[in-house]
């Protein structure tokens, strides 16, 4: 069985959820865009999910054409070559930290014309610039995919958003959790969504209301743990010091600083050591924070990337009350040397 005829489509991100639901969706290309990431992965998640529960045997190839160096040969083959384990194969281009090209347009034409009508590919892209669009290349590829685009969710349309991904995950939130919930991650689907996440696991099938949200939703996305370790990789040193500050004045743990600090240290030894892009794939590493700890690691030492895990080590006896110390300050004196701050050449000496 063959997936249908790519044809031109262009629909919101309402449309398309209706027309998947309901079934009428049948191309062999689709590409989602947009500055929500998190709306565009999930799209081609509800796509690829729609082909399986259809009972179809697919073999699954992901092209993350963001890697330095990538091969858009080996792209471009993949749309002749069959599959030896299946009788269809879903190829997922994934753009999502650079935007697209007229360069990368033209291959994907070239991918399209050649396309076996046994693969299904789906794009996944950021926004794509209104010039881009008006370029011919596109106008000819606007007639062979179904397109997506995804803008920010914004007042009414994200409260929806929350109100609906709470019902999915078997949340039942009061208006004012709702609000809450609205008002701390406004401007951060990512974080929103995290958070859902996070409660689902804690109370579902649980009546919440304001206060008991308020309890597990941290005070601001930018204090968001996860986008911390990003930022002491990229050095932007006041806004982590200001965030590690934050976390201390609202009685965070220092547990999950601490597992993050842990966990891009032993990232950082594996990118000294030679260790390829497959392999940090392999622990869940995306594009841009490949760079970003390709980035610091240049400017770390192997010796003090091992004794930073020493330190670590001290800090979980100082969490655990073995040891005597600060452990908020002891995590940011970690932090400052990941950061190469002038003042911890002190660790150098040690």
């Amino acid at each position: 069985m063959a997936f249908g005829s790519a044809k031109f489509l262009k629909l919101s991100a309402n449309e398309f959820y209706a027309k998947l639901k309901q079934g009428k969706l049948s191309s062999n290309c689709y590409w989602f865009h947009g500055d929500e990431m998190l709306l565009v992965q999930e799209a081609a998640n509800l796509v690829r999910e729609q082909v399986r529960d259809q009972g179809v045997a697919c073999e699954r190839r992901v092209f993350y054409a963001d890697l330095p160096g990538f091969d858009w040969q080996s792209f471009l083959l993949a749309a002749s070559s069959g599959s030896l384990f299946s009788e269809q194969r879903i190829l997922e281009l994934r753009l999502l930290e650079q935007k697209p090209t007229v360069q990368i347009l033209g291959y994907i034409q070239q991918f399209l014309s050649q396309n076996s009508p046994d693969n299904l590919l789906m794009i996944s892209s950021q926004k794509l610039e209104s010039r881009l669009q008006k370029h011919k290349i596109f106008l000819a590829l606007s007639k062979q995919c179904v397109e997506v685009p995804f803008w920010p969710l914004q007042g009414r349309n994200l409260q929806q958003w929350l109100s609906q991904r709470a019902r999915t995950l078997k949340l039942s939130l009061t208006t004012g959790a709702l609000d809450y919930l609205y008002m701390q991650t406004e401007g951060n689907l990512l974080a929103a969504a995290q958070e859902l996440d996070k409660l689902a696991l804690l109370y579902e099938g649980k009546p919440l209301d304001e206060a008991m949200i308020a309890e597990h939703v941290a005070q601001g996305a930018r204090f968001q743990v996860f986008q911390l370790m990003d930022d002491i990789l990229a050095r932007q040193s006041e806004t982590v010091l200001r965030a590690l500050a934050g976390l201390e004045l609202q009685g965070e743990s220092e547990v999950l600083v601490l597992w993050g600090l842990l966990r891009d240290i032993r990232l950082l030894l594996k990118v000294k050591s030679g260790a390829s892009e497959a392999e940090l794939r392999r622990d869940n590493v995306w594009p841009r924070r490949m760079r970003l700890l390709q980035q610091a690691a240049r400017g770390l030492s192997v010796s003090t990337l091992e004794r930073l895990i020493l330190e670590c080590q001290k800090v979980e006896l100082m969490i655990k009350g073995v040891n005597p110390g600060a452990p908020w300050q002891a995590l940011t004196r970690v932090t400052c040397v990941l950061m190469g701050l002038k003042g911890s050449e002190w660790y150098e000496k040690q």
